[in-house]
């Protein structure tokens, strides 16, 4: 069986590169399994994503979450092969409907037990009304076939980097530039973890973890983002897992994924070197970007919440917290804020904070009002970065 052999073959890869469920979230063998068959299909039409020109030889039937089956065609080829990760490989995938019509879904294979963290927060969000949730993605069937575990998954489009590349031509991708694009598609990638950081910390916050939608304009104010990828992520509902350590550890992230962005150079010459350590004395820019860039490398007990990024992105507070408070001012709002603030409980999270997401070593609050505090600003431990180009 192609699937098979091909699935066993992965699981000797060391690969780099990640993407983005229903009732048995534990028990895989409770888990309605899935039918998997070889197909020929010799129409090399582009499938109505207009991304995919390929032929489609495998097919595999999953359990909708409304009870329904989902029969999926997608090839293992390399043209259908989205990304891959550690436990996992995702494929583009023909959702072949009923009525002879054709939807496009991400199909995810895990090939090692690793699923169980993701599987459960796709089971939780999927209980969520869609305007709690719509800027997640989407769970949308589930099933076993021969140990492995599949999941159909809403498609994106490009993730952050990808997007922008899509969007600014090479000769105009310089360091620093095409601000406001920038600010649009940050915008978008913050109110994606806000709505997220309601009810969890994600711990795995990169550009490739973040997916546009399809169908975005770009001369939109807000761009359209996705959050996906929640193998290392933790939920408010786990008691034992100090969830507001893993959503300083977010903002963090999300401070050098900007500054990755908008530096272009640094991106492009090595995807591997540090962040430069960032503090107020030795990163002097000041736009909007910048300050949040600096606002993210705060101490742990100043840095802002996704929340307060988010108003000062929208314009509806002038000046972070910190800032404020470090010259004895209030901070004004335009409109009331809004925190998401539910307290994590417990503190057993004993994951380290520096080490690689696979390892699942990562470990919202109001911000602190204090006048100075010391911090460490020895710059982040390597990480591995994945790639992922739908």
């Amino acid at each position: 069986m192609i699937l098979k052999n091909f699935l066993i073959l992965s699981t000797m890869i060391f690969s780099f590169c990640g993407f983005a469920s229903i009732e048995g979230m534990y028990h895989v063998e409770g888990l309605n399994k899935g039918k998997a068959v070889s197909t020929s299909y010799d129409d090399n039409e582009r499938c109505n994503c207009g991304e995919f020109p390929f032929d489609l030889d495998e097919s595999v039937e999953l359990t909708g979450i409304h009870g329904n089956v989902m029969t999926l065609k997608y090839t293992t080829k390399p043209l259908g092969k989205i990304g891959s990760g550690f436990h996992s490989k995702v494929y583009h995938a023909h959702w072949i409907g009923e009525n002879t019509t054709t939807t496009f879904v991400a199909l995810k294979i895990y090939h090692s037990d690793h699923f169980e963290e993701e599987l459960k927060v796709l089971e939780f969000l999927n209980e969520k009304d869609d305007s709690e949730r719509n800027h997640l993605i989407k769970m949308l069937g589930l099933g076993q076939y021969d140990g492995y575990v599949l999941l159909a998954l809403e498609l994106g489009g490009k993730d952050l980097r990808n997007y922008y590349n899509k969007i600014v031509p090479m000769v105009e991708r310089k360091a620093r530039s095409n601000d406001e694009l920038h600010t649009k598609i940050i915008k978008g990638a913050a109110r994606a973890l806000a709505q997220f950081h309601k009810y969890g910390g994600h711990g795995d916050i990169k550009h490739e973890n973040f997916v546009v939608s399809r169908d975005q304009d770009p001369t939109a104010d807000v761009i359209d983002v996705k959050l996906i990828d929640f193998n290392v992520s933790r939920l408010y509902v786990d008691k034992d897992v100090d969830v507001e350590k893993i959503k300083r550890y977010d903002i963090e992230k999300f401070g050098e994924m900007v500054y990755r962005m908008f530096n272009e150079h640094y991106s492009t010459a090595s995807r591997h070197k540090f962040v430069p350590e960032v503090n107020e004395s030795n990163y002097t820019y000041n736009t909007k970007l910048d300050r949040v860039i600096k606002a993210c490398f705060q101490d742990e007990s100043i840095r802002p919440d996704i929340q307060e990024i988010v108003e000062f992105l929208n314009d509806e507070i002038d000046e972070f917290a910190y800032k404020q408070n470090a010259t004895g001012h209030q901070i004004e709002f335009h409109q009331e804020p809004t925190h998401y603030g539910q307290h994590g409980v417990g503190s057993g999270y004993s994951h380290h904070m520096n080490d690689p997401p696979h390892e699942r070593e990562q470990q919202h609050y109001e911000t602190q009002r204090v006048a100075h505090v010391h911090r460490d600003d020895s710059p982040p431990r390597r990480k591995k970065f994945w790639c992922f180009d739908c």
